[in-house]
């Protein structure tokens, strides 16, 4: 485990142990601190997982993991400070399809709800109306 001065910095996506849990409250304590604290903590990691962010899926993944760590302590200035810092090492086709999926999702309920009000008899006489335009003429004078 590398470590700055005496603080470690390691990737535990859910804590397991006591001593997992008491090193997320030291790094949440840290970031809270201040500045300098902050700043520690942010280069540390920057200098242990700069590479991996670039690795799309398990990058993002370890982003996150980190970022919770800055929700966690509350702190406004953290969240967009690491943001500011460590968004540019991400994989952008990575970030931007999952973006794209996000938006077709957000985008399709979107749809969805517009189409609630229309009732279940318009809704027959729609699809009755597509079926019989496919049928051929001499079925429809049947």
């Amino acid at each position: 485990m590398e470590s700055i001065g005496e603080v470690p910095w390691t990737l535990r996506i859910e804590p397991g142990s006591e001593e997992d849990a008491e090193l997320d409250r030291q790094i949440i304590r840290d970031i809270k601190a201040g500045e300098s604290a902050r700043r520690k903590r942010f280069d540390e990691f920057e200098a242990k997982h700069k590479d991996k962010l670039g690795n799309g899926k398990e990058g993002w993944e370890i982003y996150e993991a980190y970022f919770s760590y800055c929700e966690d302590s509350g702190s406004e200035e953290a969240q967009n400070e690491f943001r500011e810092r460590f968004v540019k090492y991400l994989d952008r086709k990575f970030t931007g399809a999952m973006l794209l999926e996000a938006y077709a999702g957000a985008l399709e309920r979107e749809i969805e709800g517009r189409l609630d009000p229309i009732n279940i008899k318009e809704r027959l006489k729609i699809k009755r109306l597509e079926r019989e335009a496919k049928k051929k003429w001499w079925q429809v004078w049947k």
